[in-house]
């Protein structure tokens, strides 16, 4: 007959014994709430998408504003463009692949409506459409859910400015027919919202926005574009005596004020930088942005504009030793001309969060990389295209500043070919 089993003693106390057992601990990790807008599950990134639809409709009214009709016109072109082509990209890829997971068309929306808003307004859409089709492609490649995350709208951005000049080169007389300068114009205050900016005159304006009447025919002012203002005479400005204040007195440039409210011509959604503003914060409070970013991008970009290198003369200096040879009123004007008419603003406040890497420090790292990047795209190409390069760059370094974070959750999703991928 087998022995019974003998009954183990609990060496605890009876008071011990009836308590509550300890919670078990578990492995920190970082919530999905602290997490870049492109992790976390489906529900989360449409949900998001929602939100980016919203800034994109306030920054597609206040192109509508001072671009007219012909803004609208623009922007649905590369909508419908991109989403055509990412369906017909869809069926061929699950045809070979049916397993294979896509974006959600509201997020191929979302990057049309960005790249969109990022271009300026031009006579024939050529550069609309062919955008719109690299949008409706890249997102099967590139992206927040790839193991390669790029930003869609720097590869398009990059593409307006490189494809135009290696389609010259290659044919000269194909280039001249397809490809078509933007409009350098904006509507004038009583030819708000319905008027054509196609329609203005040959001279180019050279007085305020405001000073123009209804006894003018045209729909719009032509004038210079601040930032190509600035580009080209970047060093001139610190040759004292500075031609700053000539330019601001004769026209040329045109005053903070009308940067800030939008009536320049530039980018659809992004020729206010007072309204570029508000949305950058807007997008900080709903998380989907970092103030970490933020904050490095603009601290990095002045840095970076004051160490740059400038010939005066026959002597190389710096940009801050140049500063100190001219009055501080025009020294700070030069300063914020250049922060404020460049496309920082809408770099590193819109269209960066889309692909932040994870945790603070990595976030500070790309932010640095997006500011000084562009700085210095600007200062050695001189054309205000170039400025995008620095988003293109930062953003292919965005999943290895992950290893920056060093949670153990952030260790695994940087092994993982793909993300979290719905």
């Amino acid at each position: 007959m087998a022995e019974p089993k003998k009954r183990q003693q609990d060496p605890r106390t009876p008071l011990e014994s009836e308590s509550i057992p300890p919670p078990v601990r578990r492995r920190s990790v970082l919530p999905l709430e602290k997490a870049p807008p492109w992790l976390g599950p489906v529900r989360r990134r449409t949900h998001i998408d929602t939100l980016w639809l919203l800034v994109c409709a306030v920054m597609s009214g206040a192109g509508w504003m001072f671009f007219g009709w012909r803004a609208l016109w623009s922007l649905a072109v590369i909508v419908v463009v991109a989403v055509i082509t990412f369906v017909m990209a869809t069926r061929a890829i699950r045809h070979f692949w049916p397993a294979r997971s896509s974006e959600s068309y509201r997020h191929v929306i979302v990057l049309a409506l960005l790249a969109g808003l990022s271009l300026q307004v031009m006579h024939e859409l050529v550069i609309f459409i062919t955008a719109g089709f690299v949008l409706g492609l890249l997102p099967h490649v590139v992206g927040r859910t790839h193991r390669l995350r790029i930003h869609s709208v720097s590869v398009v951005l990059v593409l307006v400015w490189i494809g135009p000049s290696l389609l010259e080169t290659l044919s000269p007389s194909l280039g001249v027919k397809l490809l078509d300068k933007p409009v350098n114009a904006v509507l004038r205050p009583n030819r708000l919202f319905y008027g054509d900016v196609s329609d203005y005159t040959e001279h180019i304006s050279f007085d305020r926005w405001t000073s123009y009447d209804g006894e003018i025919e045209t729909d719009a002012m032509q004038r210079f574009e601040p930032y190509s203002v600035l580009v080209h005479d970047q060093e001139k400005m610190l040759e004292p005596p500075s031609i700053l204040v000539n330019m601001l007195t004769s026209g040329e440039l045109v005053r903070i004020k009308q940067l800030l409210f939008g009536a320049v011509p530039g980018a659809i959604g992004g020729s206010s930088r007072g309204l570029l503003i508000l949305i950058g914060f807007y997008l900080i409070y709903r998380r989907i942005a970092q103030w970490h970013t933020a904050l490095a991008g603009l601290t990095a970009a002045f840095t970076a504009l004051l160490l740059m290198p400038v010939r005066l003369g026959e002597h190389v200096t710096l940009v801050a030793v140049a500063l100190m040879d001219l009055e501080p009123a025009i020294a700070i004007s030069y300063v914020s001309y250049m922060l404020l008419g460049s496309p920082l603003v809408l770099l590193v406040m819109i269209l960066a969060p889309m692909s932040a890497p994870i945790g603070r420090t990595g976030q500070v790292v790309y932010g640095g990389i997006l500011g000084g990047g562009l700085i210095g795209c600007q200062w050695f190409f001189q054309t205000p295209l170039a400025a995008p390069l620095s988003l293109l760059i930062a953003s292919a370094l965005s999943r290895p500043l992950d290893v920056l974070h060093r949670s153990p959750f952030a260790r695994r999703m940087t092994r993982n070919t793909v993300l979290l991928d719905g």
